[in-house]
């Protein structure tokens, strides 16, 4: 990806106070909102110590069995004529010594998990906020011994995280069928996020006749708005996904990757393929550059529904109640800039 830079000189003095009102005068973040009031009690089950003590196959399964949710909706017993095997499988890699060290590791990365239970009730105290009428899901921990489709579940009622999935890039072993590019989003940083723009859903209006790059684009740029406004000091790269150096680079060459949708006609483009290049999950984005990080379509989005929520001065809700998309592109004035 070619870079255009733009070399800007300031007299040293004005950069100097120009920061210093910018920090003095600027919100800290959340403390935007008072959510000092509004209670939440989370119920946060450490779920993975229980399976790890089971001593024996159907010890795991009457133990499963006992949270009629959690075994039907995220361990899928119901799929199973005979579910013994299931929980013989399940048992025999909890208790095999190779997969202690993942045990191990899990334990020493999340320990209590005192840390994200609070990033969780700060996440929820801010939803319920903005949304009075949410219930905060309850939370449960596994180990999965890597099984497909076991990383990670939410609903409005129940979201289970599997934790060996998320020990992180210093773990001895890894799940084998998720791409490098993706395992990358798979740290403990990344959890509460991640489960924040899952439960956007339940407040992302759209219209579902819609189906143009633009409409994705800002769908998915509504979802990044509503994990900023309930994650307010995370870092843009969590929101999106990409690592620190990602997100740089992506901001530095915007208007490059801005001017190809513009010189391709892909701002409306409607063909599937051709819009899931650029808002689906792909190493990079050869047609840009080879350093454009895939999803970039989702990140333009984002960027437009910021700048809309800024310019018009509209409330969170607002923002994910507009269905009209078009409306929020225009309004945004999205342009880059540099």
């Amino acid at each position: 990806m070619q870079k255009q830079t733009l070399f800007l000189s300031f007299n040293l003095f004005f950069v100097t106070l120009f920061a210093f009102f910018s920090t003095s005068c600027s919100t800290p973040c959340g403390e935007d909102i008072d959510t000092s009031d509004i209670k939440i009690d989370i119920n946060f089950s450490l779920f993975h110590k229980d399976m790890l003590s089971a001593a024996s196959p159907s010890e795991l399964r009457e133990l499963i069995m006992s949270d009629s949710l959690l075994a039907h909706a995220y361990f899928g017993v119901h799929e199973y004529p005979d579910d013994s095997m299931l929980f013989k499988g399940m048992h025999s890699v909890l208790q095999n010594e190779e997969f202690q060290v993942v045990v191990n590791e899990a334990e020493r990365v999340f320990g209590e998990m005192a840390d994200i239970k609070i990033e969780f009730e700060d996440a929820f105290r801010r939803i319920k906020y903005f949304y009075p009428d949410f219930e905060a899901p309850r939370i449960v921990t596994t180990i999965t011994g890597f099984g497909e489709g076991f990383d990670f579940y939410v609903s409005d009622k129940l979201i289970v995280i599997g934790l060996d999935y998320f020990i992180g890039e210093t773990a001895s072993f890894r799940p084998r069928h998720i791409p490098m590019y993706i395992l990358e989003r798979y740290e403990k940083e990344n959890i509460v996020p991640l489960t924040v723009k899952f439960i956007s859903g339940a407040y992302n209006y759209n219209d579902p006749n819609e189906a143009s790059m633009l409409h994705d684009m800002i769908y998915y740029g509504k979802a990044l708005y509503f994990t900023s406004q309930v994650l307010p000091c995370a870092d843009e790269h969590l929101l999106v996904g990409y690592k620190e150096e990602v997100v740089e680079e992506t901001r530095e060459n915007e208007i490059v990757i801005w001017a190809h949708f513009l010189e391709n006609d892909l701002v409306y483009e409607t063909s599937e393929m051709k819009k899931r290049k650029y808002l689906e999950e792909r190493p990079n984005i050869p047609e840009i550059g080879d350093k454009c990080p895939g999803r970039v379509g989702r990140w333009l989005g984002y960027r437009m529904v910021k700048l809309y929520a800024e310019r018009e001065k509209v409330s969170l809700q607002e923002v994910m109640r507009e269905a009209d998309f078009e409306k929020i592109y225009t309004k945004s004035r999205y342009r880059p800039d540099r």
